[in-house]
């Protein structure tokens, strides 16, 4: 009896490991955690304005500029000074990621504005797709 209870451990090893080993690439390593939350407008302004503020006087008024919209609302206006400056070549990494996390924040608040009806919302997302 008690080798058969050895025996039977023994055989179910194998195919335990092997459905373990199947699943586990389902679980995925957690790299998107961080997608789906919803990104903080109202710290954006800062962000942009600190990011740019040793840059040459051009740059860093137009990245005021879009601050100043965001600060204000003008989400759709923002949307495409903060595209045209993510063109700009010579950008720090600090400057890329604060135009990424702003057009993070107005992606999302003008995708909420476009599904509620805004039309001025969905002209801007438009302008956006097309650029992508």
């Amino acid at each position: 009896m008690i080798v058969n209870t050895w025996l039977m451990k023994f055989r179910l090893l194998p195919s335990t490991f092997v459905t373990a080993m199947t699943l586990l690439p389902l679980c995925g390593c957690g790299k998107d955690a961080g997608q789906g939350l919803p990104a903080d407008l109202s710290k954006t302004p800062a962000e942009v304005q600190s990011a740019f503020a040793g840059a040459p006087p051009g740059l860093k008024q137009a990245a005021d500029e879009a601050a100043q919209g965001i600060s204000a609302g003008e989400y759709a206006g923002s949307m495409e000074r903060i595209g045209e400056l993510s063109t700009v070549p010579d950008l720090t990494s600090e400057q890329r990621r604060a135009l990424g996390d702003a057009q993070t924040a107005l992606v999302q608040k003008l995708s909420a504005a476009e599904a509620a009806g805004d039309a001025q919302a969905a002209a801007a997302m438009s302008r956006h797709r097309a650029r992508k």
